[in-house]
């Protein structure tokens, strides 16, 4: 059942992805170009890096956010930083990150993704959350776990 609903979200949000990414592109064009590249930073934390520039930290970047970590065309590390900047910026977009929840290849990003789903909408956090304790990979089970504890009221 929670297999069902999670690619019926996914299904839609694929589709509701495109159509809020056409209408931002019209929007401001030049913001999306600037998420696309945006380099993040290194930290004090080895392999771990952070996006620290505006553009990123603008809640209109939500859906280049999401595009962007969409594609598939970063690294690991550079994906985990974008899953954790799209959570921080846009709480409300859950479910663009249950939706590629469902096929980030690496269990370091999916945790990420994971996690960032601490603030997000119930119904988007419920059905990640559900997802993700499923996950083959036992780190990410773990983080299902911590991240339902510390949404518990």
């Amino acid at each position: 059942m929670i297999a069902l609903l999670v690619a019926l979200f996914a299904t839609a949000t694929a589709a509701d992805l495109d159509a809020t990414l056409a209408t931002a592109w019209k929007a401001d064009a030049d913001l999306g170009r600037a998420v696309h590249a945006a380099v993040p930073r290194t930290t004090r934390a080895p392999g771990v890096v952070r996006f620290v520039d505006a553009a990123t930290a603008d809640p209109d970047a939500a859906p280049f956010l999401a595009e962007r970590l969409r594609s598939g065309d970063d690294p690991p590390e550079v994906r985990r930083a974008l899953a954790e900047r799209l959570g921080r910026i846009d709480p409300s977009g859950g479910e663009w990150l249950v939706d590629h929840l469902a096929v980030d290849p690496d269990p370091i990003v999916r945790g990420a993704l994971v996690a960032s789903l601490t603030y997000a909408d119930p119904t988007w956090a419920d059905a990640g959350l559900a997802l993700a304790s499923k996950d083959a990979d036992p780190t990410v089970r773990a983080e299902a776990d911590l991240t339902r504890r510390l949404r518990a009221p």
